[in-house]
């Protein structure tokens, strides 16, 4: 019951960032595009 309701957390909080960017918010999205050696999109 307890690893169930901290994946369902997990889950939540994954699916409310998603949304965040979905609606134009741009935090962390740096962290998440990969990325060639001098920066630029890969």
């Amino acid at each position: 019951m307890v690893l169930s309701l901290i994946l369902f957390l997990v889950f939540i909080v994954l699916g409310g960032l998603h949304f965040y960017w979905l609606f134009g918010g741009d935090w962390a999205v740096g962290k998440v595009i990969p990325t060639k050696g001098n920066g630029e999109p890969a």
